[in-house]
């Protein structure tokens, strides 16, 4: 039972982390594509 619980925090952590990891790359890109657009026009 105890590793169960253990592996399910695990799991939940790389779930987690890969939707903060997302929502990072998402920003970066959305805030590299308006310093783009403010250069260009």
């Amino acid at each position: 039972m105890e590793t169960y619980k253990n592996y399910n925090r695990e799991d939940f952590n790389k779930i987690l982390s890969a939707k903060i990891t997302r929502k990072l790359l998402i920003t970066a890109t959305v805030l590299a594509s308006l310093g783009i657009l403010n250069k260009t026009f």
